[in-house]
């Protein structure tokens, strides 16, 4: 097991006393088709259910688009968790890369190579570390969100993508149930803060976000390359093209160019 039986009982009684997490009930599953698709059941009851799920194995997570996210047993931590949010305020996509930058810095795995790709992943270098996929539902005028979890913990054996693992960077063990409990530490402190604040702190821990350029793919336009410049407080992103003019992005895939042809497309 990935977390066992002693640090899910820890876990549970951490939770509690969160205040975000304490009506949340924990679960773990040996195996799912998707910590998402799970939590997301709820939307179709007449009473939303806060939960956290753990999966040891998902035989169909996917990120963003719908593209797979897939992981032997015991590489990766992967969960799901219910938020409630007013619509308009600051991406909870956004709010979750923040945490686990946050979490990370509290273990003392933080590095300086670790940035935040918008919308909703979190990079080492020139690899993918985690990927942060929130789906939602409006209900009595709120978003009713899940937001799914993927952390490579260990070298993935078969990859479609450039990924990193936590154990490329961190000089001491980091266990499942330790960066899963801090994380849900950092998520319930920043998510008191204002969408200012939150800006500002994603920003600052996106690092080299702002020095990379971007293949950026929207829908109904031709894809371009950029530098973002800015975030703002509803998590739309200003860029700046090649052509030196500006461009605000709301969706879109973000593809890292590190400076060679041979990484376009």
């Amino acid at each position: 097991m990935l977390i066992n039986e002693a640090e899910l009982a820890e876990l549970s009684d951490r939770l509690v006393q969160i205040e975000f997490f304490k009506n949340h009930r924990l679960c773990w599953l040996e195996k799912t088709i998707s910590t998402n698709d799970d939590l997301k059941s709820a939307w179709k009851t007449s009473r939303f259910e806060q939960q956290l799920e753990i999966a040891e194995l998902q035989t169909a997570g996917r990120g963003q688009y719908q593209r797979r996210w897939l992981g032997k047993p015991g590489q990766c931590l992967m969960f799901s968790f219910s938020a409630v949010v007013s619509p308009g305020s600051f991406a909870p996509s956004l709010l979750a890369g923040g945490a686990l930058v946050d979490a990370m810095t509290v273990l003392k795995v933080c590095h300086n190579d670790l940035w935040l790709k918008w919308p909703n992943d979190l990079w080492f270098a020139e690899g993918k570390l985690a990927g942060i996929l929130t789906e939602s539902c409006l209900i009595d005028g709120l978003l009713h969100c899940v937001i799914g979890i993927g952390i490579n913990m260990t070298p993935l054996a078969e990859s479609s993508v450039d990924s990193a693992c936590i154990a490329d960077f961190a000089d001491h063990h980091v266990s499942f149930s330790s960066l899963l409990m801090q994380f849900c530490s950092s998520w319930d402190s920043l998510c008191r803060q204002s969408d200012e604040q939150l800006c500002s702190i994603w920003s600052n821990y996106a690092g080299n976000f702002w020095k990379t350029s971007f293949l950026v793919r929207m829908p109904g336009i031709p894809e371009f390359i950029a530098v973002p410049e800015k975030i703002n407080n509803d998590g739309s992103l200003l860029v700046r093209k090649t052509t030196g003019s500006q461009q605000l992005i709301v969706s879109a895939t973000l593809k890292p160019v590190f400076f060679s042809a041979a990484n376009l497309p």
